[in-house]
């Protein structure tokens, strides 16, 4: 009975950990292009703002 307890427990927390790094994936993938869209914005941001300066300074 203890044994069968072990066994279930073990395949519970590795089914558990493998649908929780599914997830985790997934997740990755989903978030990954908008952090990516957000750098490109930043940076088209950072050198509109040095294209402004440069501007000015002239």
């Amino acid at each position: 009975m203890v044994f069968q307890i072990k066994n279930e427990s073990a395949e519970f927390g590795s089914s558990i950990g493998g649908e929780i790094k599914s997830l985790l994936g997934n997740f990755k993938s989903d978030i990954n292009p908008n952090i990516e869209r957000l750098q490109s914005h930043i940076e088209n941001l950072q050198n509109r703002g040095e294209d402004i300066g440069n501007e000015i300074s002239k």
